[in-house]
């Protein structure tokens, strides 16, 4: 991920609990490529045992504003596992739409994306 942010200027970020900075996961963007095309692709994984606290809803929402208003992304997209309902929900509750169903990794994928309207 550093040599990602080093060469790219994103990648995925520790997220920590503000007050005991305990780790809770991880959340950010990363360059991929689909259907021979590059976007920046919003991530976020967090420990089970912080599921259903909204961390991820949170962090997902900051960097996807930090990659439309900040870096001026026209497009940011995710790929979810169409069985991870968890993850569909954070990306449906922060205005990203599901797309398309696409191959990569050797599975099936949902992509979702959301376009900067500006």
């Amino acid at each position: 991920m550093k040599q990602h942010y080093q060469t790219y200027g994103i990648s995925m970020w520790i997220a920590e609990d503000k007050q005991n900075r305990e780790f809770l996961g991880q959340c950010g963007m990363v360059l991929q490529k689909v259907d021979d095309k590059v976007d920046p692709e919003l991530g976020y994984l967090f420990l089970r045992s912080r599921w259903g606290k909204g961390y991820a809803s949170e962090a997902a929402k900051a960097c996807l504003d930090y990659g439309l208003h900040t870096l001026k992304f026209q497009k940011i997209i995710s790929l979810i596992d169409p069985a991870n309902y968890p993850s569909i929900k954070v990306a449906e509750r922060i205005g990203m739409k599901k797309e398309k169903q696409v191959n990569k990794w050797d599975k099936s994928l949902f992509f979702y994306s959301i376009y900067n309207e500006k």
